[in-house]
């Protein structure tokens, strides 16, 4: 359902819909009579955002006390009239949070209870949104996030001053996406985690962590010699990369697969495993390179048939900007009265 503007509240069947098993809300809080449905999204509409105020919030979502699988994408007020109660859903099981539902200032964690959440994916946030988000995590140790096994960070930064004690606080994480950029820090902080482990003789902090994504595209490469290795020393990167995959074996933790994901996820591929072998090491690797279902289903897609859309549509939109980028770098070398036309009449001719 949506509309062309905040709705203050709408009533849909009052009757009841015992079959009703998805819902998805545009800027508008649907007020629905108890139902079994088990995936609920919150999605804005193009333009500007209008947050929906903690109220209808909350009376839209506790019409779904079996909830499952919850997207919030739209903005929401951090302030309420009235004190608001936390929304508590014990069965729910995947939460994904993007910038724009915190972009107000309020934390989603101050607005639902999920103490049995097993996967959480952030989407599009920054550094502080994140760390709000790692702080409520490890003051709610030992009781919430104890049954967290999925993480994944898309398109998100982090800050340098990242506390180790989050990673306490999630110990069954089994499966990490994130990002490559020139930081890196949760990667550098996992780490120096599993040396300061190696140094005492015990257990890691994420012991169950087996498979770590990578989305490759923010990667810059060094220049690279014939075969597309690096011409001389591994970047900062790929020594973290392959002291995370030394320090896991040594730990008796080993990881399972490293998948890289992106349009140059076989050049970083390529990269890694030259330094990998000059190591002497080795961990199974998958590379996708850039294929939509599979990068659609990293950011909790493949239950949002309107966000698999809105996707298609934003990666089209990229490469007309991409083509139109190309076009103006290649005028200033061009003649003036070149025509685009003239090389595929050319090739028509032929």
């Amino acid at each position: 359902m949506s509309t062309a503007g905040p709705l203050a509240s709408a009533e849909l069947f009052t009757g009841g819909a015992p079959l009703l098993s998805d819902v998805r809300l545009d800027s508008v809080a649907v007020i629905l009579p108890k139902t079994k449905a088990k995936t609920l999204h919150f999605c804005p509409l193009p333009g500007a955002p209008f947050p929906l105020s903690r109220e209808k919030f909350f009376k839209a979502v506790s019409a779904f006390p079996s909830l499952r699988r919850l997207h919030v994408k739209s903005a929401i007020e951090p302030k309420s009239a009235a004190p608001v109660p936390l929304i508590f859903l014990p069965s729910l099981g995947e939460l994904v949070v993007h910038g724009l539902a915190m972009s107000t200032g309020i934390r989603i964690f101050d607005v639902i209870s999920a103490p049995n959440i097993e996967s959480l994916y952030l989407v599009d946030m920054n550094c502080s949104a994140i760390s709000a988000i790692h702080r409520f995590m490890t003051q709610s140790f030992p009781n919430a996030f104890q049954s967290l096994r999925v993480l994944r960070y898309i398109r998100c930064e982090f800050s340098e001053d990242m506390d180790i004690h989050f990673l306490r606080a999630t110990p069954g994480i089994s499966q990490l996406l994130i990002p490559v950029d020139k930081t890196n820090f949760l990667i550098r902080m996992l780490v120096n985690s599993d040396k300061q482990a190696a140094i005492h003789g015990c257990a890691p902090l994420w012991p169950e962590l087996r498979t770590v994504t990578l989305h490759t595209p923010g990667y810059c490469a060094p220049v690279v010699a014939a075969g597309g290795v690096p011409g001389n020393e591994p970047s900062t990167t790929m020594n973290l990369l392959q002291e995370l995959v030394t320090g896991r074996k040594i730990l008796g933790r080993p990881l399972s697969k490293l998948c890289f994901k992106g349009p140059n996820a076989e050049s970083f591929a390529n990269e890694f495993h030259w330094g990998l072998n000059r190591a002497k090491q080795s961990v199974p690797t998958e590379v996708v390179l850039c294929q939509m279902p599979a990068l659609l289903e990293d950011g909790g897609l493949e239950h949002d048939w309107a966000g698999v859309a809105e996707a298609y549509g934003m990666q089209l939109r990229h490469f007309f900007q991409q083509s139109q980028g190309i076009r103006q770098q290649l005028a200033t070398i061009l003649p003036p009265n070149f025509s685009y036309q003239q090389p595929r009449r050319r090739v028509e001719q032929a």
